[in-house]
């Protein structure tokens, strides 16, 4: 009775999503974007991966959603120039596949979100990852997702990243209106969540006559936790 007291303790506890290997790089987010229409928007995070020490292999990197499901998603794989620190067009480089998953699997390394929602594993073969770190070194992972949007959705929060349980720098954020869309008068992006930093963060470019404090994304003080939240007036 003891042992099958035992295994049912097992079942019941909640399972702690399990580590991944070490990373094998420090990514950082180079930009992310945000692009609002009147029922949808599109939201880019684009993930810059130096090779680090990468020797070779295929990688899994795990993205959790935000609040919203995607309508649509996809990944590319790009590779920077010297000095470059974003992808030239949205269509350069190589596709990577994408599987959605109900939590980061165990192999899978954590770069958009948290560990325990529902997501997509980034399947980023050898000889991508290779060829896109064969100029400079660092490689951007480009990730858009679709989604739907709507009043319940302001402010709109966007999952940053973490790696080895640290957030990862955030270097620029970006709001604008989807191509034919009214454009932006005045938007905002803060940090948001428990014992977030409610400071303005600096956004690109600039609302016309905004003439409020804001702090660099990457000075600002973030927890691994945090999620990003944007508002916007027309």
């Amino acid at each position: 009775m003891r042992v099958l007291g035992a295994a049912i303790v097992a079942l019941l506890a909640p399972h702690a999503a399990t580590p991944a290997a070490p990373h094998p790089m420090l990514p950082s987010l180079a930009r992310v974007r945000v692009e609002v229409g009147k029922d949808r928007c599109l939201v880019l995070h684009d993930v810059n991966l130096p090779r680090g020490d990468w020797t070779g292999g295929d990688l899994d990197l795990f993205a959790s959603f935000g609040v919203a499901f995607p309508t649509a998603i996809d990944a590319r794989i790009v590779a920077l120039g010297e000095g470059d620190a974003t992808a030239r067009g949205p269509e350069a480089g190589e596709s990577v596949g994408i599987e959605r998953a109900p939590r980061r699997p165990a192999n899978a390394h954590l770069i958009v979100g948290r560990p325990t929602m529902a997501g997509v594993v980034l399947k980023l073969k050898d000889g991508a990852f290779r060829r896109a770190t064969a100029p400079g070194g660092v490689a951007q992972l480009r990730l858009r997702e679709v989604l739907p949007l709507g009043d319940a959705a302001r402010p709109l929060p966007v999952r940053l990243g973490a790696a080895a349980g640290q957030p990862i720098a955030v270097l620029r954020l970006e709001l604008a209106a989807l191509a034919g869309e009214p454009p932006i008068e005045k938007g905002s992006a803060r940090l948001c969540g428990p014992d977030a930093d409610p400071s303005l963060l600096t956004l690109s470019p600039r609302s016309r006559g905004d003439a409020s404090l804001t702090v660099l994304p990457y000075l600002a003080t973030r927890r691994p936790t945090d999620d990003l939240c944007f508002d916007w007036s027309r």
